[in-house]
């Protein structure tokens, strides 16, 4: 083999080692955000529905149980919507708090950048919510056809 053929080999060996490794951070970035999604996503629109249905296809409930039971599921199901929306408001003020401490260290340029930054976050969320509110509305119809309901143009589950 000649200098220039194995300087080519040792070219395509790095650039398939790099494609492995680029290709292994998106995957792991879009595993750890699906990951995060699943378990953070907070109580589902239908958590408390689903809830009943599993309990009554397990435990074989009666309609007397059923409709002793039912209230409990959708109070706890208003709970934890409410601790999430709390556990939420507090993330946010500590980060804000934060923010507030750090800026008087930083540099005018570094704490325009640090705004910057907030900004970016802000729209990030923003679309993120605006996707969730439309994924939301694609689930709720299949819902309703799998139910045999009739399809709402602008279906919206109600909040627990």
């Amino acid at each position: 083999m000649t200098a220039k053929l194995k300087w080519l080999f040792a070219l395509g060996f790095a650039l398939v080692f790099i494609a492995g490794v680029a290709t292994g951070v998106f995957a792991g970035a879009w595993r750890a955000k699906h990951v995060h999604v699943v378990k953070h996503h907070g109580p589902h629109p239908r958590m408390a529905e689903r809830m009943i249905e599993r309990f009554e296809r397990e435990l074989d409930l009666t309609p007397e149980q059923l409709a002793l039971t039912r209230p409990i599921v959708e109070e706890t199901a208003r709970k934890l919507s409410a601790i999430r929306e709390e556990t939420g408001r507090r993330v946010s003020a500590t980060l804000e708090e934060s923010h507030q401490q750090i800026a008087p260290h930083l540099s005018p340029a570094q704490q325009e950048q640090l705004k910057e930054m907030k900004s970016r976050h802000r729209h990030i969320l923003k679309m993120k919510r605006k996707h969730r509110g439309e994924r939301r509305e694609r689930r709720t119809a299949r819902w309703r056809q799998e139910a045999g309901e009739p399809a709402l143009e602008a279906s919206r589950p109600e909040e627990p």
